[in-house]
């Protein structure tokens, strides 16, 4: 007997056409990713780096509603992991980087896996992101005229300045420090200085 028609597979999330799914799916990562826990098992593999390249496609590549509620996943997620190195890892359920096996700075980057830190993970997942060309359509969001997306990616561009700052380890150092370089070749500094005659007062104070 012939076997059964197997049913279609689910669509991607990345391709469907519906945009208010598409809008839905980035608010969920947003509030996934304001959480310390919920952002370190959002970005864990094996499913963290297909996160980490959605929200790069869509943030660059989709229609301005669903890139506007993107932002704020990206945005949340930089911020977050931000704070998880800023806080040495502690709440997060993961050891942190004091006295932890996995914050000799290796360059683990097995994010949330096994006995890798917090620490490790949270800089693992920022480094992906880049990776993934994420500051070109996240730097751009620093043009539009939305105070609040403007706000809110002035608040990722300063988490990820903060990371290579020298009050950190310099394990975090070393694997950070390019940061800043990232930054001011997708035209982040220039931005910076433009958003200082902004007409708004607390993004002209945050740039």
């Amino acid at each position: 007997a012939a076997a059964p028609p197997q049913p279609p597979p689910p669509p991607s999330v990345r391709k469907a056409p519906n945009r208010a799914l598409k809008r839905e799916v980035c608010w969920l990562a947003a509030n996934l990713c304001a959480a310390e826990g919920s952002a370190l098992a959002a970005v864990a593999r094996p499913h963290g780096p297909a996160l980490l390249a959605a929200l790069v496609d869509t943030l660059g590549g989709e229609t301005w509603p669903v890139r506007r509620e993107c932002l704020f996943a990206v945005s949340n997620l930089i911020q977050t992991m931000a704070k998880i190195v800023n806080n040495n890892g502690r709440g997060t359920g993961l050891p942190g980087s004091s006295g932890s096996s996995g914050s000799s700075g290796s360059g683990n980057t097995n994010n949330g896996g096994g006995g890798a830190s917090a620490v490790d993970a949270a800089v693992g997942a920022v480094q992906l992101l880049l990776d993934y060309s994420a500051l070109p359509p996240l730097v751009a969001m620093l043009e539009v005229n939305d105070a609040e997306v403007v706000a809110s990616t002035l608040q990722a561009v300063h988490a990820l300045l903060s990371l290579s700052e020298h009050r950190h380890s310099a394990a975090v150092r070393d694997r950070c420090g390019y940061f800043k370089s990232l930054v001011d070749e997708a035209g982040g500094t220039d931005m910076l200085v433009r958003l200082q005659q902004h007409p708004n007062e607390s993004i002209y104070a945050a740039a």
